[in-house]
């Protein structure tokens, strides 16, 4: 029989499996942000998993995940992307008709978005609308150059502007006529007037 010192044993932290990924999808008024798990030995949950900021808007950001392992786990840390796409939306408007005038401008009356969501506030704004023609007749009207805008614009896209119609009607023509005195003039036997 022998007997002696205390000798130490000694056991280290490991190291936990930790998957966190970030996010990819388009604007939907929600929030967004990293998803994740840790696992230790045999396949255990273990620690604290805080996966970071979540984002709401276009262009979203940097997540900044960390893992508390506690006593029998290494800390972690790191990002992941959460990436918000803007959403494409579709404009359209009406043009009002108008007296011949020479040219093609047209005054465009009411706007209107398709897709916009919920009660975000989004605005189609200024552009340049034109008829097709600047003749009398009904015509194609497009207006180019609008844009966004709007407390929530900076969440979407604007794909395109659907063209209208709308009428170019004749100018009405005023105008006054004279008569000239007779002047009798006896000239080789006739009365010129």
């Amino acid at each position: 029989a022998s007997d002696g010192a205390a000798v130490a044993i000694v056991i280290n932290q490991a190291d936990a499996t930790v998957n966190v990924n970030g996010y990819t999808g388009v604007y939907d008024t929600a929030y967004h942000g990293a998803t994740g798990s840790a696992t230790g030995v045999g396949g255990v949950s273990v620690g604290m998993l805080n996966l970071g900021a979540t984002f709401k808007n276009v262009p979203g950001g940097m997540a900044h995940w960390t893992f508390e392992g506690g006593a029998n786990y290494l800390d972690e840390q790191g990002y992941v992307a959460i990436n918000i796409l803007a959403r494409h939306i579709t404009g359209r408007f009406t043009a009002a008709d108008k007296i011949y005038d020479g040219n093609v401008s047209a005054t465009v009356l009411t706007r209107s978005l398709i897709g916009v969501l919920g009660t975000d506030v989004v605005n189609l704004t200024g552009g340049t609308a034109k008829f097709a023609s600047k003749n009398v007749g009904t015509w194609t009207v497009t207006l180019t150059s609008a844009t966004l805008t709007g407390v929530d614009a900076g969440n979407y896209a604007l794909d395109s502007v659907a063209t209208t119609t709308a009428k170019i009607t004749p100018k009405a023509l005023t105008g006054s006529a004279t008569t000239q005195s007779a002047l009798n003039i006896a000239k080789d036997g006739t009365v010129s007037f």
